[in-house]
């Protein structure tokens, strides 16, 4: 369905186009007239009039067709500013609420992560402190312990080098042997005092049994 501005486009279009082509077909037979009238006034028309008007009439319909073609694209309207901007501000807000969402997740996953590593600071730097500490404590009880044993050894190696320690051991050997044979003399005496006194026990009964007639 046209509307009268469409009507009143094509109407003036195909005039343009008729008067264009009648102009054409009178400078067409101007010049035919010029090459007759100069070569041969007896010659014939190379074209009819016929022939002419259908050519004219192709020629009318061809640029009705073209305006036609390009009649909606005439009046397709460009973009508002006002649309344009909108929708440039649309993109924008659309691209600004991405980068805003991807860089959350960003600093989300940052920030969990650097909270685990904080707890897990916060649950085994104390732990480690304290085994370091009990360490350190055993490696001095380790270190004071070897400095003894170096000083013993050195102690006895210097003993050992001393002339008056075989002497003294030789001392020590026959005081033991000493006390040995003392303590062995004094058992002796000790078993014959014993045996002594049993033998005098054994003596005086006998004597009292032969003096009371028992």
């Amino acid at each position: 369905m046209t509307t009268p501005t469409e009507s009143k486009v094509s109407s003036s279009s195909v005039s343009i186009s008729s008067s264009t082509s009648s102009q054409r077909r009178q400078q067409r037979h101007n010049s035919w007239r010029q090459s007759s009238t100069s070569s041969d006034p007896s010659a014939s028309p190379p074209f009819s009039i016929d022939h002419l008007s259908i050519l004219a009439r192709r020629a009318s319909s061809s640029n009705i067709t073209i305006s036609a073609l390009t009649h909606p694209f005439q009046n397709q309207r460009l973009p508002d500013e006002h649309e344009r901007q909108k929708r440039t501000h649309e993109a924008a807000q659309q691209v600004t609420t991405g980068i805003e969402k991807t860089t959350q997740l960003a600093l989300n996953d940052c920030s969990l992560g650097l909270y685990r590593v904080f707890d897990h600071i916060q649950r085994k730097v104390p732990q480690i402190v304290d085994e370091k500490k009990q360490l350190r404590t055993i490696r001095e009880q380790v270190d004071t312990g070897t400095e003894d044993i170096v000083d013993v050894r050195k102690v006895v190696a210097e003993v050992e080098r001393i002339e008056s320690f075989n002497n003294i051991s030789d001392m020590i050997k026959s005081s033991i042997a000493i006390i040995k044979d003392a303590k062995e003399r004094k058992q002796q005496e000790e078993e014959q005092r014993q045996h002594l006194q049993h033998q005098q026990q054994q003596q005086q009964k006998r004597i009292g049994r032969r003096v009371f007639g028992i």
